[in-house]
């Protein structure tokens, strides 16, 4: 993952997706809504609100529909990704 020119990794021992097919295994895959947390917690891109909230989101039942929402943000889908992330935030109060 790449943020402002410098590369960000996962904490040592958590794997997300296998390497190469990332984003295509977050859009077909479910259940990996606490590795996804895992990677949240690992840096510091959140505020503690935004992190409570995301854990919310990332346990509850809509986990696999945000997860794949973000894949498909970034792959370019970014309108019906963001509509589709935002009705899980919603749903979840």
């Amino acid at each position: 993952m790449k943020k402002s020119g410098m590369t960000m990794s996962p904490p040592p021992g958590s794997v997300i997706f296998p390497p190469g097919r990332g984003l295509e295994k977050a859009i077909e895959g479910s259940g990996s809504g606490e590795a996804v947390l895992s990677v949240f917690r690992a840096t510091n891109l959140l505020s503690s609100f935004e992190m409570i909230r995301i854990q919310d989101v990332l346990r509850g039942p809509d986990a696999d529909t945000f997860i794949r929402a973000g894949a498909r943000f970034t792959m370019g889908e970014t309108k019906p990704a963001l509509a589709a992330m935002e009705r899980v935030l919603r749903r979840q109060g």
